[in-house]
């Protein structure tokens, strides 16, 4: 009996773990399904172009000379290439999965994706690249503003 009984809780013990990884994977492959729909590739991308351009309009604002503007804009592209590079969706997207796979259930990633796949949820979508521009642009100009303060507490520091 006692054989038995522990046979049984085995059995048990097996079983859940199986059906934990099953849930665990399946997790993990609906956040890939909503990273994808939510076109992060694509966002990580777009998000490096748009600060390249932020760059170069930053430095016109500041008063920088066409031709430095030009050599920054060679050495901000070297710089740029290897940051793409290394946060690539290929070299990032194990963790960024891994992440949406911890703070969300299968039901949650569900309806997550339901979401996307929603006429709404496709209007975020694509305006997804206009809306960073626009924060990336007010937190730019904001910095810019403050810009004096900061060279100021640089200057006093030295």
């Amino acid at each position: 009996m006692k054989k038995c009984t522990r046979l049984i809780a085995v059995s048990l013990i097996l079983v859940s773990s199986a059906w934990a990884g099953d849930s665990d994977t399946k997790r993990v492959e609906l956040a890939e399904e909503l990273l994808v729909l939510m076109a992060v590739p694509e966002q990580i991308e777009q998000s490096f172009s748009m600060i390249k351009e932020m760059q170069v309009q930053q430095m016109r604002q500041l008063g920088v000379a066409d031709e430095k503007i030009e050599e920054g804009v060679t050495y901000h592209d070297k710089v740029m290439d290897i940051i793409a590079r290394e946060l690539s969706w290929d070299k990032l997207k194990d963790e960024y999965v891994q992440i949406y796979a911890d703070m969300f259930s299968k039901t949650q990633l569900r309806e997550l994706i339901a979401f996307y796949e929603s006429p709404t949820g496709k209007a975020y979508i694509d305006k997804t690249p206009e809306i960073m521009r626009r924060t990336m642009s007010i937190s730019q100009q904001k910095t810019m503003e403050i810009m004096p303060r900061i060279q100021k507490l640089i200057r006093e520091a030295h």
